[in-house]
């Protein structure tokens, strides 16, 4: 969330172009998938 807050603002105070911004937030959110997957399988095997 800190990330996408980040990124939010950035885009509003026109350090970042809506298209890069949103682009950038797509990532995050697949990384942050990525990232509760593995950790959900770790669990698991402990």
């Amino acid at each position: 969330m800190k990330t996408e807050t980040q990124i939010l603002i950035a885009e509003s105070l026109d350090y970042l172009k809506a298209e890069k911004s949103n682009l950038i937030l797509e990532k995050t959110a697949e990384a942050g998938r990525l990232i509760n997957g593995l950790s959900r399988s770790l669990k698991q095997k402990i």
